[in-house]
């Protein structure tokens, strides 16, 4: 996970919980297990920390190539009418160097809505990458849907099973602190190219 639920109390962390689930296939759809993740994002007000390297970390995928990471909602930051969209950023590195390295974004936008990205001011140099939007959901607090994510379905099992895990380790630190939303995505690695391509 980016933090720790004991660090979620830190000044400039005291953001609503938010629960990435990542699993990672090769082309032939089966788990790339021990892969390297290294992510790192801004906090839900746009920032980045350059100095605490809060809310940056490498994480790698079980057997199954799976990874949950902790964090919060990253927000949208950039010059008036060319925000970007909140997203993480990820390098993912396979431990043995059998896939091209992934350089990506993952972007978090309100209701799951693509538009979001196009005041991107990299618009200008690159085209915006619509399929990188996480189809993110919700655990609504009262009638209030965080961010109008749809709401997290009761045939979630293992979602709910996994929300419910870290609700607990959140509450060993502050019993206000919940996960509030969350997204879970597969990526697929692509094949190296070249003569000794596997």
């Amino acid at each position: 996970m980016v933090f720790s639920p004991r660090r979620l109390t830190e000044p400039g962390l005291a953001f609503s919980p938010f629960l990435v689930s990542i699993t990672l296939k090769d082309p032939k759809g089966e788990p790339v297990r021990d892969a390297e993740i290294d992510w790192w994002q801004a906090d839900t007000t746009g920032s980045y920390s350059y100095s605490t390297y809060n809310l940056r970390g490498k994480f790698y995928t079980n057997a199954e190539g799976q990874i949950q990471i902790l964090t919060v909602i990253p927000g949208k930051y950039g010059p008036a009418g060319h925000l970007r969209a909140g997203h993480f950023h990820l390098i993912i590195r396979d431990k043995e160097n059998k896939w091209q390295q992934l350089t990506s974004q993952l972007y978090v936008c309100q209701a799951n809505d693509g538009a979001e990205l196009g005041s991107d001011f990299l618009n200008f140099v690159r085209t915006p990458r619509t399929i990188n939007v996480l189809q993110c959901w919700s655990i609504p607090s009262g009638e209030e849907k965080c961010m109008d994510f749809p709401e997290l379905s009761s045939d979630e099992l293992e979602t709910i099973e996994n929300v419910n895990r870290w609700n607990a380790m959140l509450a060993d630190v502050d019993t206000s602190l919940k996960v509030v939303a969350g997204a879970q995505t597969e990526i697929h690695m692509n094949a190296k190219s070249g003569f000794f391509s596997f």
